[in-house]
């Protein structure tokens, strides 16, 4: 009966290894890609900021870009480009669409690619 016990005695180690290097690569990919998240973040509470401000209704195109620009680098937005937001106002209706994408590499030659799409409105009035 002794010898039955010691047959079974948890895990192997090739079991462990694969447990251990399953954890060790999503822990690599979380490091990646949450600030990717957080920039994000960061570009969406920026926009949303913009999109609510009273002052930017009475702002013309150019001086709107100009305030997107000082935003981003007081902000240190570096994930995306001033192009990359797009303004139009059709009637009394601002739109600011923001898209981009985000590429980072994971393990040698294997990236994650993040794309991003948000829209704000407001009116002008």
């Amino acid at each position: 009966m002794n010898d039955k016990m010691r047959v079974q005695t948890g895990a192997s180690t090739l079991a462990t290894l694969l447990v251990l290097l399953s954890a060790a690569l999503l822990l690599v990919a979380a490091v990646k890609i949450i600030p990717i998240y957080v920039d994000d973040y960061t570009v969406q509470e920026m926009m949303e900021s913009l999109s609510n401000d009273e002052e930017t209704r009475t702002l013309s195109m150019r001086e709107l870009k100009d305030r997107i620009q000082r935003r981003m680098g007081v902000n240190s937005v570096k994930v995306i480009k001033a192009t990359d937001i797009k303004l139009e106002q059709e009637g009394q209706t601002m739109k600011m669409t923001v898209n981009y994408e985000v590429r980072t590499n994971l393990f040698a030659n294997i990236d994650a690619l993040v794309h991003f799409d948000h829209s704000y409105e407001w009116n002008t009035q």
